[in-house]
């Protein structure tokens, strides 16, 4: 009768080493980012990192970097006794809030200032409570016992002061609880922007590499994205007239790319970094020849319409292939015909037979 949960309890040890297994074979690393050579249109990102490699295989997830890199243009190296299978490249989009700290912070804050809050209402409270209870206890003695002159004074006296001490004491809580409640909704108007704000979606690098041996490794990762630039600006600067101008180059740099370039080295650099290092195809343009009866067709077409008037035209370009036109007609020398080397084109060709002087 237990036979199936025996089934189901040999099942779930045989699955979970395996889950296990899958869960510790991706190891996130994080890296910081060492250098950023910023070019007109998009920037070269290097980052480093250091981790340590166990035997056997193990895949390596770098989080935390550009969602919008180029993954023809990932680079890792290593130093370490590993070898690299393969690397490839992923977007996540279940990243948290980078401020999520920021996020934590304001909720705490905002946390211990409502407690204040609280406090300060107790106090302003119990002075409400102490002018209520006054005020029930003003009829002093018994409506058939009177009150000398000096009684009613002194009591008048307690009476006056007590009920300006509360009256001071409310007010001064009072206004403790406003200046705790707009410090709070200032801080809570912060958080509802933080909070407002969806969590970037953000680029990963899959390393997949085997040891034999467990290795203390170090990564260094390089990557293109186009989200980054730079656009000179320039400054004039004279001491006095008649003095020499300093000119002074500045860049303004752009960075869109969702991370982080503090206290990050930055070059900039004119070139192009999308231009490929393969020569490009040279595609030839060919010269093609006119024949001789093609230019004696157009000479004749000339002719006809009154452009060519005279009794004997030359060509001097094919040599005898046209020997002339007579008024309306035309007239072919086909036994003279001769091929144009391609250093004659465009040339004047004599034709020692048939040419005139």
């Amino acid at each position: 009768m237990n036979r199936p949960s025996t089934y189901a309890l040999g099942a779930l040890s045989v699955l979970l080493p395996l889950l296990v297994r899958s869960a510790e074979g991706e190891r996130p690393i994080s890296s910081r980012i060492t250098e950023a050579k910023v070019f007109l249109s998009g920037a070269q990102v290097g980052r480093s990192a250091s981790t340590t490699v166990p035997v056997g295989s193990s895949t390596l997830i770098f989080t935390g970097l550009a969602e919008a890199l180029d993954p023809q243009s990932i680079q890792v190296t290593g130093k370490g006794g590993y070898s690299v299978l393969s690397v490839n490249h992923r977007i996540n989009y279940l990243t948290e809030s980078p401020k999520k700290k920021e996020i934590a912070d304001l909720q705490e804050r905002i946390k211990a200032l409502e407690h204040d809050w609280n406090i300060e209402n107790g106090v302003q409270q119990v002075w409400v409570n102490e002018e209520q209870l006054l005020l029930k206890n003003s009829g002093i003695g018994g409506q058939q016992n009177g009150l000398t002159a000096a009684q009613l004074q002194a009591v008048n006296d307690y009476v006056r002061e007590r009920m300006k001490a509360m009256k001071a004491g409310w007010l001064a809580q009072e206004e403790k609880k406003r200046s705790i409640g707009e410090e709070a909704d200032k801080l809570r108007q912060q958080l509802a922007q933080l909070q407002a704000q969806a969590p970037r979606p953000t680029g990963e690098i899959v390393v997949e590499i085997t040891s034999a041996v467990e290795v203390a490794a170090t990564f260094s990762l390089s990557y293109f994205v186009p989200s980054a630039g730079w656009t000179p600006a320039y400054d004039l600067r004279a001491k006095g007239v008649g003095q020499p101008i300093d000119l002074l180059m500045k860049a303004q740099v752009t960075n869109n790319t969702g991370e982080d370039w503090n206290k990050v080295e930055l070059s900039l650099s004119s070139g192009n970094p999308t231009l490929g290092g393969v020569m490009p195809t040279l595609n030839p343009w060919t010269l093609v020849h006119a024949s001789p009866d093609a230019l004696g067709e157009l000479l004749f077409a000339c002719a006809s319409k009154g452009h060519l008037r005279r009794s004997r035209t030359r060509s001097r370009l094919f040599g005898n292939g046209v020997e002339g036109i007579r008024g309306h007609g035309r007239q072919h020398h086909r036994d003279q015909h001769r091929s144009i080397p391609h250093h004659h084109f465009g040339v004047h060709h004599r034709d020692p037979i048939h040419d005139t002087q």
